[in-house]
């Protein structure tokens, strides 16, 4: 039985608290933000979006050699995604995706299938707040100083869950 999206999304999000400054390590939070790339990251471009995207995710469908009733259907599955930036409106998150779930409409042409998250999208990220332990001054950042790095991660049990923004209100 499928769950119409809506239902698992309304789902995930539910008695998830907001992250917040002082959100401890280890518990599971959402964040609403805007998807960047890293630095250290190129765009993707998958085939239906044509757009620069943070994650991509393609099924394609194609017939087997010997057609015919009785041919097999080859299914080629491929997932690009790469940690990315989460800018929220208190400061920018690392997301974790070693392990993610997405919910997302499938964007179906032809014999393929694809979710894609482009940069610059509105999205709402769930997943455990991991902190990267270094104590900073908490007045002013001297030259060298970096912000303290913040991360959503998942893991099996517990997935990061990207989904779209709860509210799109926020510009581009």
């Amino acid at each position: 039985m499928s769950f119409p999206l809506w239902f698992r999304r309304w789902r995930a999000l539910r008695g998830v608290p907001v992250l917040a400054a002082d959100s401890p390590e280890g518990t599971i939070v959402q964040a609403s933000g805007i998807a960047r790339t890293t630095d250290a990251n190129d765009p993707f471009v998958p085939s239906l979006a044509a757009v620069p995207c943070v994650v991509a995710w393609t099924k394609l469908f194609t017939p087997a050699v010997p057609a015919g009733r009785n041919a097999a259907t080859i299914v080629i599955e491929r997932l690009l995604i790469r940690p990315f930036v989460l800018e929220t409106d208190d400061m920018d998150l690392i997301v974790d995706t070693s392990h993610v779930k997405l919910l997302f409409p499938i964007r179906m042409e032809g014999r393929a299938h694809e979710i894609s998250i482009a940069v610059g999208s509105a999205i709402t990220v769930i997943g455990t707040v991991l902190r990267d332990g270094v104590d900073r001054p908490t007045d002013d950042l001297a030259f060298r100083d970096t912000q303290a790095a913040c991360k959503l991660v998942g893991n099996k049990r517990h997935p990061v869950v990207i989904t779209a923004s709860v509210s799109d209100t926020r510009a581009r």
